[in-house]
């Protein structure tokens, strides 16, 4: 999830109370991550083994756009493929492997 730049203290955190209860509501569960603009990273996870696992998928991510960023841009999936891959049995294994599912 995404937090557009918003000024620190009250409004920032009303603005991801606002945006985290969107995104239960769309979705039934909360992210995973919420990248505040500007602010930084917040990871959600049921223990501190998920949080640190999905830190360092983040920290991957991280690298792989840097890299991207430098061979011209990435090429970012649609909606509907990132919809599709979320669901699949394969997808789910694997964050259940990785303790994030």
């Amino acid at each position: 999830m995404l937090v557009p730049y918003t000024d620190p203290g009250v409004p920032l955190a009303g603005k991801v109370k606002q945006l985290l209860t969107g995104y239960l509501d769309r979705y039934g569960e909360p992210p995973r991550v919420v990248l505040m603009q500007n602010h930084g990273l917040i990871v959600l996870g049921r223990s501190a083994a998920q949080v640190e696992n999905v830190t360092a998928m983040m920290v991957k991510t991280a690298r792989v756009l840097l890299g991207a960023l430098s061979a011209g841009g990435p090429h970012f999936m649609s909606q509907e493929q990132v919809d599709r891959i979320h669901t699949r049995p394969d997808e789910l294994y694997r964050r259940q492997q990785l303790g994030v599912g």
